[in-house]
């Protein structure tokens, strides 16, 4: 599995848990643009919304070790400031202005042999509070 196959997969798990976890509605995937990329884009219908939706505009990071840094590491200054420009550029030709938030999903996969059948997932928001699931 190349790079490129690695973040699709990664993304591909993160879309999965966000929607069946977390209850979000994935309305976006690798949204692109000159000035940067948005992996993600999601409705979240949470509680403590009092009935409002909001976005969420989530950067995936797929690991298969630590050998060159854990996945949190993948999220720097630059990559952060690559996404609020592609957030920009996304509400100007959406028209959508909704409230939201960037996310981070941090995909690990514990095994490049078996990766369909083993993998852990870390997640958190941009202040890189980090939780492990699963």
């Amino acid at each position: 599995m190349d790079s490129s196959q690695l973040g699709h997969f990664g993304e591909e798990l993160a879309s999965q848990y966000l929607e069946c976890v977390k209850g979000w509605r994935i309305i976006g995937k690798r949204v692109r643009f000159y000035r940067g990329e948005i992996d993600l884009i999601a409705e979240d219908f949470g509680e403590g919304l009092g009935g409002q939706v909001e976005l969420r505009f989530v950067e995936v990071k797929c690991r298969r070790s630590t050998k060159f840094g854990g996945v949190v590491e993948g999220l720097t200054a630059q990559k952060l400031t690559r996404i609020w420009r592609a957030i920009c550029e996304w509400r100007k030709t959406s028209g959508d202005f909704r409230s939201g938030k960037v996310w981070f999903v941090g995909v690990s996969l514990r095994s490049t042999s078996d990766v369909a059948g083993g993998y852990g997932l870390d997640h958190g928001t941009t202040e890189i509070e980090e939780w492990e699931v699963g």
